[in-house]
């Protein structure tokens, strides 16, 4: 389905906040970028695997040069965390913030690239400035191989987690958060690799919501290190937020490769100093695309501006 937007909107011409391109010298997947007015930084988070760390600066062109905070390191033996710390995110909730990751909770074999064993993570900070420190909150569900998480604000207030969980089925799940690190045990499966050239992957999820009240996910398809890695988009079409059949995709994707950027995807979105949309997201560059294999993915950031019916387009 051709979901509704403007096909011939060309954005009003402005002058975005700076940032360099790439944002950060080297390999930076999964990005999250976020800006806290309060304190005046920007936040960055991003997988390093081994750790958890936060890097700050009051521009994003600082945050190359940036203060760091690691929050959490993988070490089995105290917090029963092998590694593969993947795709942090930190959101404001009332007046803390939390980190959701997932980490690997069993030992990998020499040569074995995927062992499963991933576990959902939480962290709570201390205080409403990030840089106080966080505290561990343990595995929110033991019981589900998960990844990718985020978390939204459901139209009738309550509190959501998105993410991929493996063994239940390809694709995305919604569940409810009772409070910020503690899941409800029912989920729903909220979409999976379809009809529309997706490959075998729905992943690294984001909500959107529009000027005019219109919600959407920017999820990613394909493989992380597939040239066809790409930003799609579903929007929520009204009644229950957390059922698959208020969720419907566009067929057309949101971000493909281009400009000699490969594979863009997993993305977050945040509001900048400036009160405008903006998306960081993840691509390979040329000398590295193509071969299937973990390379380099460098964090890059591209206004975000929406046409008339309330439909993003990223300027690139």
């Amino acid at each position: 389905m051709i979901l509704r937007k403007d096909e011939n909107f060309v954005p009003a011409p402005f002058t975005p906040v700076p940032y360099p391109d790439p944002v950060l010298p080297g390999d930076a997947p999964d990005p999250f970028v976020t800006y806290d007015a309060e304190h005046g930084y920007y936040y960055t988070l991003y997988t390093e695997c081994s750790r958890i760390s936060i890097l700050r600066a009051k521009t994003l062109s600082g945050l190359a040069s940036g203060e760091r905070l690691v929050i959490f390191r993988a070490i089995p033996e105290e917090n029963g965390i092998y590694g593969d710390l993947w795709a942090p995110e930190m959101h404001r909730i009332g007046d803390r913030w939390y980190v959701y990751s997932s980490g690997r909770t069993i030992p990998r074999p020499e040569g074995v690239v995927w062992v499963g064993g991933y576990r959902l993570i939480t962290f709570a900070s201390r205080s409403s400035d990030p840089f106080d420190g966080f505290d561990y909150c343990g595995i929110a569900d033991k019981e589900h191989q998960a990844i990718d998480p985020t978390v939204t604000r459901a139209p009738d207030g309550r509190l959501l987690l998105c993410h991929v969980i493996h063994g239940l089925g390809d694709g995305l799940f919604l569940r409810e958060l009772t409070a910020p690190t503690v899941l409800s045990d029912e989920i729903v499966h909220l979409c999976s690799p379809d009809s529309v050239g997706e490959g075998r992957v729905n992943e690294g999820a984001f909500f959107v919501k529009s000027p005019n009240g219109r919600i959407f996910i920017v999820y990613s398809a394909f493989g992380c290190f597939d040239d066809r890695y790409r930003l799609s988009v579903m929007e929520y079409t009204g009644g229950a937020f957390d059922s698959s059949e208020s969720w419907v995709k566009d067929d057309e994707p949101l971000l493909t490769s281009f400009d000699g950027l490969y594979g863009p995807g997993h993305a977050s979105f945040f509001t900048a100093e400036d009160g405008r949309l903006y998306v960081a997201f993840h691509a390979m560059h040329p000398e590295a695309h193509g071969t299937g294999n973990p390379v380099p993915r460098y964090l890059h950031i591209r206004p975000v501006v929406f046409d008339g019916a309330g439909y993003p387009h990223i300027i690139r």
